[in-house]
């Protein structure tokens, strides 16, 4: 199986993922995506029902095997391979589809790790299935997607607002097509190359990691749910994409940081009081945040550093 790698790895190459002119500077990349989160320029995905590319091949029962995959283990101190560059998709009755990246160690040929957190969207998709009294949460899994996907995946909108629907804001609000599972009540992507389907345990844990993660240092080993994975399903000649993670100028940090930075700008002018502009410096990945702002009285900046500890999880 063909692996495909590093098509967001530079400024120009994200622009161009993200249907973007190239040759612009990350502020003004910032501001075009800052235009992009207005839900107004978004359309819902639209249903197709005649065969989709990601199901010419079923697979399941016996027959499902993830190491048949091209999964790599990328560190020499990671706790297994990692799949790395997914759209993870569940639902939930009161909040909708979630779509994100969240990283995958494989266990064994019909199970992975699965990095659900608390302020992560999925973990509050788990979290409501467990107080519900469910056992397992069903999910799917597409691999190799439009990039444009895996840009609405990584970028933090409302939890009630959907991925698959702000992904159509890259592609001048044409639709995602999507297509329901062979297995889950779920919809994917329609284009995309490879598709898990299964269900997430919510009481059952793994031991997963380490890992090296994307602030270029190991994450400890940790008890994660279990994604137990029933079918896979793919195009008749797939293409495995993947991507890096750890240095500062991996495709992994390319993806994400315009999001992140479009995001908490956002953020920032709605609740910081005289907020002028915001940034995420590139050398302090995600953890170094700089406000500018147009102090009134002595004291508006201390106001200001409260306000921002309060911003909510931009990840």
């Amino acid at each position: 199986m063909p692996i495909v790698s590093n098509i967001s790895g530079s400024l120009d190459r994200w622009a161009l993922s993200c249907g973007l002119p190239e040759g612009l500077t990350r502020h003004q990349y910032r501001d075009l995506f800052e235009e992009m989160l207005d839900q107004k320029k978004w359309s819902d995905p639209v249903l197709v029902t005649e065969p989709a590319p990601c199901q010419e091949v079923v697979l399941t029962g016996d027959d499902v095997d993830l190491y048949k995959l091209p999964v790599m283990k990328w560190h020499p101190g990671d706790g297994g391979p990692y799949i790395t560059q997914t759209v993870v998709i569940t639902k939930d009755d009161k909040f909708g589809v979630n779509a994100g990246m969240y990283r995958m160690m494989i266990h064994d040929k019909n199970s992975t790790g699965l990095m659900c957190n608390i302020f992560q969207d999925i973990g509050i998709h788990l979290d409501r299935a467990r107080k519900a009294g469910k056992k397992t949460l069903e999910c799917a899994v597409a691999l190799g997607c439009d990039p444009a996907i895996y840009e609405a995946a990584v970028t933090k909108i409302p939890l009630n607002a959907s991925e698959l629907a702000f992904a159509s804001a890259f592609r001048g609000g044409k639709p995602v097509e999507v297509v329901k599972c062979k297995t889950v009540d779920i919809e994917v992507p329609a284009c995309a190359e490879i598709i898990l389907e299964g269900e997430i345990t919510v009481d059952e844990t793994r031991e997963e990691g380490p890992f090296g993660e994307w602030m270029g240092y190991f994450e400890e080993k940790m008890q994660l749910p279990i994604f137990k994975v029933k079918c896979i399903t793919h195009r008749k000649n797939p293409l495995y994409l993947k991507t890096t993670e750890g240095h500062m100028h991996s495709e992994g940090e390319w993806i994400r940081i315009i999001p992140q930075i479009a995001t908490v700008t956002q953020s920032c002018r709605e609740r910081i009081s005289g907020c002028v502009d915001a940034w995420l410096p590139e050398a302090g990945r995600g953890y170094t945040l700089i406000v500018s702002i147009k102090k009134h009285y002595p004291g508006w900046g201390k106001e200001a550093f409260y306000q921002a500890l309060a911003l909510g999880y931009v990840g």
